[in-house]
């Protein structure tokens, strides 16, 4: 079975972020190493950053709608960039959160960016 290019060029992009900082690790890719690749201009990295985090985005909304409530009100048609640089403002002003694991820092980042019944 051969897989499509695209699929080959995500795994292979995908192996300098993921986090190796402890011996228990188990792989979750660092918010920092997220950081990283979407502060990156090569159309690889922000290729990888923003089909990340419309997998979050995706992964959310699926789970939001299993529980019947909302994490975050995102208006329709917010561009990639703009998610990209609210998660980047975040590890911006708490540096702390590069150690956190990148999808939970992405959700905490939306949350607080698109918080709903927000006036």
């Amino acid at each position: 079975m051969r897989l499509p290019a695209a699929l080959v060029l995500l795994a292979g992009a995908a192996a300098p972020a993921v986090a190796q900082d402890s011996p228990g690790s188990i792989g979750y890719l660092t918010a920092g190493g997220l950081a990283d690749r979407c502060g990156e201009n090569s159309a690889e990295s922000l290729s990888y950053c923003f089909a990340f985090m419309a997998a979050v985005r995706d992964t959310a909304r699926a789970y939001e709608i299993w529980i019947n409530q909302r994490e975050f009100c995102m208006p329709a048609g917010t561009a990639q960039s703009e998610i990209r640089d609210i998660f980047l403002a975040k590890i911006e002003s708490e540096p702390s959160a590069r150690e956190g694991q990148a999808a939970s820092v992405v959700l905490v980042a939306l949350k607080e960016a698109f918080p709903c019944g927000a006036e």
